[in-house]
């Protein structure tokens, strides 16, 4: 039997004593606002009662009146149909229970839907708000990554390439300006100005200026979107962990950077420093994005970790994309 613990005290709707509980004797019939409780005596020298049947509103199916002062009750137990018929006393009794139990199904239906909706909004919003916070992180990751290759082709003088790359960093900038409202637009420009100076000096202050403007933006206490600047997550991800992914990120930009420089001192450096924050990334974003790491250092292969990351960050997207289709 299905016994539904109250959670808090319910208003009681009819106390019923004396009613016959077909093939359990006398019983204490109780109807509330949320179910149905049935009582008997717990032994024949005992006056303590005990539990025999408590139904709530949403395993009830329906209720039918059998002969003038007999009621059966039709529920659900484990999926299964169930039934339980109820004497009264008189048919005035009877049809009292019967309008009763009526309310109970009435009033629970209308409350169960309100409360499925609530929920039901609840989870969206959470999925929704986790769907924001993946794509920021791949916002983020598509920012930093072109670093590397453009500090690569402005060392070799090929200025064509920096500006390319320099436009992706630029354009993935611009999604985090509409998308995440960061406020980029003057570290942008700055560094746009930058790129036009052709001063390898100018490009390294002002590409370090926009990342320590965006490492702003994400350290912010609650989110800087109007439309989630209110809304609090408990569990990871939640806004916090934006700011630890930045650092990451950076951090893996800055050991590919080093690698490609073949300056081995300064890579241990920044892996030693990208590890003492590993503990938290594995609780606050995932523990794929700590095992990616580690096996690419395993295999000293750090140039995988690029693609790695950013399929990564795409399948957890796709996964809320698909939970919030289903909800």
């Amino acid at each position: 039997m299905n016994v539904h613990v109250q959670a808090e005290p319910e208003r009681v709707i009819a106390t019923s004593e004396g009613i016959e509980l077909q093939g359990r004797g006398k019983v204490k019939l109780t109807i509330t606002e949320r179910r149905i409780i049935v009582e008997k005596k717990a032994s024949l020298f005992s006056n303590k009662l005990a539990p025999v049947i408590i139904l709530d509103y949403s395993q009830i199916s329906g209720i039918t009146q059998e002969g003038s002062s007999s009621i059966k009750v039709s529920y659900t137990e484990n999926s299964k149909p169930a039934s339980i018929t109820f004497v009264a006393k008189s048919t005035s009794s009877a049809l009292s229970i019967m309008n009763q139990v009526v309310e109970i199904l009435q009033t629970g239906k209308r409350k169960f839907e309100e409360e499925a909706e609530k929920k039901r909004k609840e989870e969206m919003d959470d999925t929704l708000f986790v769907i924001y916070l993946f794509e920021s992180m791949i916002n983020i990751w598509a920012m930093v990554s072109p670093v590397r290759e453009m500090l690569s082709a402005m060392g070799q003088g090929e200025w064509s390439k920096v500006e390319v790359h320099a436009k992706s960093i630029l354009t993935v900038a611009e999604e985090l300006i509409r998308d995440a409202e960061t406020n980029l637009g003057q570290a942008m420009a700055d560094f746009s100005e930058a790129i036009k100076s052709r001063s390898p000096l100018a490009v390294n202050e002002k590409v370090s200026a926009l990342f320590a403007e965006l490492g702003t933006a994400v350290s912010s206490k609650m989110p800087i979107s109007k439309k989630w600047a209110q809304y609090t997550r408990e569990m990871y991800p939640n806004w916090s962990s934006l700011s630890y992914f930045l650092l990451f990120a950076l951090g893996l930009n800055e050991m590919l950077v080093g690698s490609e420089l073949g300056k081995q001192k300064e890579v241990d450096e920044v892996i030693s420093r990208i590890r003492r924050i590993l503990p938290v990334i594995e609780i606050k974003i995932g523990k794929y994005l700590v095992d990616s790491f580690n096996d690419a250092i395993r295999a000293k292969d750090p140039f995988s970790v690029p693609q790695k990351i950013s399929n990564l960050l795409l399948d957890e997207l796709q996964k809320y994309l698909t939970k919030a289709a289903s909800v």
